[in-house]
């Protein structure tokens, strides 16, 4: 849950980043694909469901998600 509470926040748009590269040097890939999103959506519920995160925590971070999904240029019609 960690990973997703500091990469997953509205500093990277609550969409979850391609990849963690530790070697060299720790970096964050600022790219996302369809497939991260939809799995850090079923992340949020499954951590909601084993107790991680409130159901207003749920609610906040899927509609963040969503919102932005649908403001962004063109990441809507990949869906």
């Amino acid at each position: 849950m960690a990973f997703l509470s500091i990469r997953f926040s509205a500093r990277w748009n609550w969409l979850p980043p391609d990849n963690f590269q530790e070697i060299p040097a720790p970096t964050i890939a600022t790219r996302t694909s369809p497939t991260n999103m939809g799995l850090a959506l079923l992340a949020n519920l499954a951590a909601r469901d084993l107790g991680y995160l409130s159901l207003g925590g749920l609610i906040e971070r899927t509609q963040a998600t969503l919102a932005t999904i649908s403001d962004s240029n063109g990441i809507a019609s990949f869906l």
